[in-house]
């Protein structure tokens, strides 16, 4: 009965840590997509000052 409630207890902190890792892995791609939005916006915006002022 004991080995049982111990196999029980590792599955269950082992889809805990699963399930966190899952949750900052997405979250860390949101950051790393918005850093790249951000960069890609402002090297816009680089891009049409240098035209502008030609």
């Amino acid at each position: 009965m004991s080995v049982m409630k111990n196999l029980i207890a590792v599955a269950v902190t082992a889809t805990q840590i699963h399930q966190s890792a899952a949750s900052s892995t997405q979250l860390n791609t949101g950051i790393i997509l918005s850093q790249i939005i951000t960069n890609g916006r402002s090297r816009i915006n680089v891009q049409q000052e240098a035209t502008w002022h030609g």
